[in-house]
């Protein structure tokens, strides 16, 4: 998985990832993997959501 830091907000990480479903995602947030990896940045995160977002296929318009 990636995770990108905002260059201005040090405590602003963002991980892009595509979805099967949201089962999928509740799985991954339920694993070992996924909280062993939020733990190593914890201190340096002020608040952490998650948010479900779907493709918008012909963006920008033509």
């Amino acid at each position: 998985m990636t995770v990108y830091r905002d260059v201005e907000k040090a405590s602003f990480f963002w991980s892009p990832a595509k979805w099967e479903n949201r089962g999928a995602l509740d799985e991954w947030r339920t694993s070992d993997q996924y909280n062993a990896g939020l733990a190593l940045v914890a201190d340096d995160v002020l608040e952490h959501k998650t948010h479900l977002m779907e493709s918008v296929p012909e963006f920008p318009p033509k």
